[in-house]
């Protein structure tokens, strides 16, 4: 709509190479992306990428996009994973950013690392068969991705600043500017004729409806919630932590993530999974704080949407790339999940340790 798809695929063009810079692009614009439209990220960047040769290697592909968008889940505010773990737990989006968005860099660095180690062991068959890139013969508008960028850097740094002076939750500043931002955005672009057009049209007949087992999962988590409470179901989740792990935040980190993601892998939406134990369990009671408990569920979330099959992204991409969703969940992004999770596990400890959590 804006003329931001052709000035990234000009920019893909010139600057991929290898797998290792196709995957750091497309990871890159996935989490950067998903940031603005969430499970729309996955057909937009294939749109962008498609064209590649490198696009032809399945596990790149689906492992790129799908672990690209993990990211920003961790730490966006414009996510309902970043909605609903903050307003579990009753942590601040402003204390939980900083440290989610460096939980984000980091998970985004473990998969370029293993990406890296990974083309080195293909090294000898590129040479045999190199790899060459169709031409995407565009024009690099580098003033169509400044202002992508700039429009994306204040609608996060508003949603900060309105949140902070305002003293209103950000889950609500992101309700409203949801609605008022993309108008503003839209005007002084000139596309607003355009954005009515596919609203009336495209939207209704086509985007809403894709989104309807999103839209369930969430309404379900709700109801789930407060079933527990009122039936007291969750009254037994904190006793049953308490026996395995007692006051230790370590070992309920470990429990927490290792649970989440054995379910996630059986094919329990992790939504389910964040929902009890971010619904049931108070951080002081374990001797951690409300954010801490806060990164805990936002990770736990975004790695077992990267490894679930039946999450709504990695249902996406494996149609994308004509893979079951268990093979792009648990064998594509199974090794990367675990190795990811233990990393952040100790980040998280180094942080408790200093005193930042």
């Amino acid at each position: 709509m804006g003329g931001y798809t052709p000035a990234l695929q000009s920019l893909f063009e010139r600057h991929v190479n290898s797998n290792s810079r196709y995957y750091l692009l497309v990871s890159f614009l996935s989490a950067f992306i998903g940031v603005l439209v969430s499970l729309a990220v996955v057909p937009l960047v294939y749109q962008v990428c498609r064209n590649s040769s490198r696009s032809s290697d399945h596990k790149l592909l689906s492992s790129a996009i799908s672990r690209g968008f993990s990211t920003c889940i961790i730490w966006a505010p414009t996510t309902a994973a970043i909605a609903l773990v903050v307003q579990l737990t009753g942590s601040t989006w402003l204390a939980f950013f900083p440290l989610a968005i460096s939980c984000g860099i980091i998970v985004g660095a473990v998969g370029f690392v293993m990406t890296v180690f990974e083309e080195k062991q293909k090294k000898k068959q590129e040479r045999s068969c190199p790899v060459e890139d169709v031409s995407l013969r565009g024009d690099f508008d580098l003033r169509k991705l400044v202002e992508l960028g700039a429009f994306s850097i204040v609608l996060i740094i508003g949603i900060g600043v309105i949140s902070w002076v305002s003293g209103i939750s950000a889950i609500i500043v992101v309700s409203v500017l949801a609605l008022i931002y993309p108008m503003i955005w839209l005007i002084l672009i000139k596309r607003l004729p355009v954005f009515f057009r596919e609203f009336k049209g495209d939207y209704f007949h086509n985007r809403l409806p894709s989104i309807k087992n999103e839209m369930i999962l969430f309404v379900g988590a709700g109801l789930l919630a407060n079933s527990i409470n009122y039936s007291h179901l969750g009254d037994y989740v904190p006793q049953i932590l308490s026996y395995l792990v007692g006051h230790n935040g370590l070992l309920l980190t470990l429990v927490i993530m290792g649970s989440t993601l054995c379910l996630a892998a059986l094919g329990v939406h992790p939504i389910a999974t964040v929902t009890i134990f971010g619904g049931t369990i108070k951080a002081a009671a374990y001797g951690v704080s409300p954010t801490y408990l806060a990164l805990v569920l936002a990770i736990s979330w975004a790695m077992g949407t990267s490894i679930s099959p039946s999450a709504a992204n990695v249902i996406a991409v494996s149609s994308i790339v004509g893979e079951s969703p268990l093979q792009v969940g648990i064998g594509w992004n199974g090794p990367y999940v675990i190795l990811a999770t233990l990393v952040l596990v100790v980040f998280l400890t180094g942080m408790r340790l200093l005193g930042v959590l």
